[in-house]
């Protein structure tokens, strides 16, 4: 399994509801075999559980819908392969806004 996590995660905001995440592989030398595949996850206070999207490892971005204005998601990503997930990439908190633009980023 990978020993660190995707890196230049990004996240842009399409509009108030739906967010674009993109990312770059591990580095070479800490994926420790070949990326099978790569796991998102948005999370957000009252939800019971994140968002979970499960992607192959050809995958360097995904579009997360139905989204709520107004409130914050926190976004990681980990590569996977068959031995397993690594570790997550650093948390990336978006607040969603009313009119689809981009209101605020901010990396923990």
């Amino acid at each position: 399994m990978p020993s660190s996590p995707p890196q230049y995660v990004q996240v842009s905001i399409e509009t108030s509801r739906i967010i674009n995440i993109t990312w770059s592989p591990p580095i070479v030398d800490s994926q420790n075999g070949e990326i099978i595949s790569y796991q998102v996850l948005v999370d957000q206070d009252e939800l019971e559980d994140p968002i979970t999207v499960d992607l192959d490892g050809k995958a360097l971005k995904t579009t997360v819908n139905n989204l709520l204005p107004f409130k914050l998601y926190s976004i990681r990503v980990a590569a996977g392969t068959r031995v397993g997930l690594g570790p997550y990439s650093t948390l990336e908190l978006v607040e969603m806004p009313e009119d689809g633009k981009l209101k605020s980023v901010f990396v923990i």
